[in-house]
């Protein structure tokens, strides 16, 4: 009787063991399943954040209009630079900041601009630096590596 026990007893862990490994395989599954949802809810909450924050700190406008124009391969005599009206005060406020000479930069509000982007456009080449666009790029990065 004993014997019988024991061998109900180690019939019963490995039915455990399957158990358990089932279920961790069912979790992996639906780790992956739910990726892309996590990913665009992940998404959705830094474009809050993002936009939270450019209404918050208006000087963030100066580092994306610095980006944009260190990004510019060759400093033209003549650069525009366009901003939302609400970024437009601080952005011409701080064009000292901007590191590039004052002179040569022109700061314009631009209603289809939205808060915190801007373009900037020279004689041969037009650059635009938008938030969305930043964030695509981070979505579409983070989609690659998810279906590799």
């Amino acid at each position: 009787e004993i014997n019988q026990k024991i061998i109900e007893l180690k019939s019963a862990i490995v039915t455990f063991k399957n158990i358990i490994e089932d279920l961790e395989e069912f979790k992996q599954k639906q780790i992956i399943a739910l990726m892309p949802q996590i990913l665009e809810l992940s998404i959705k909450i830094a474009e809050r954040i993002v936009a939270s924050k450019i209404n918050i700190d208006r000087e963030l406008i100066i580092g994306i209009v610095k980006e944009a124009l260190n990004s510019l391969p060759v400093i033209e005599d003549k650069i525009i630079i366009k901003v939302n009206p609400d970024d437009y005060k601080v952005a011409s406020e701080k064009i000292s900041e901007l590191g590039v000479d004052p002179q040569k930069l022109n700061i314009y509000p631009a209603y289809d601009v939205k808060k915190g982007d801007c373009i900037v456009e020279t004689q041969s080449l037009q650059v635009e630096a938008k938030i969305d666009q930043k964030l695509k790029e981070i979505e579409n990065a983070l989609n690659t590596v998810l279906h590799q």
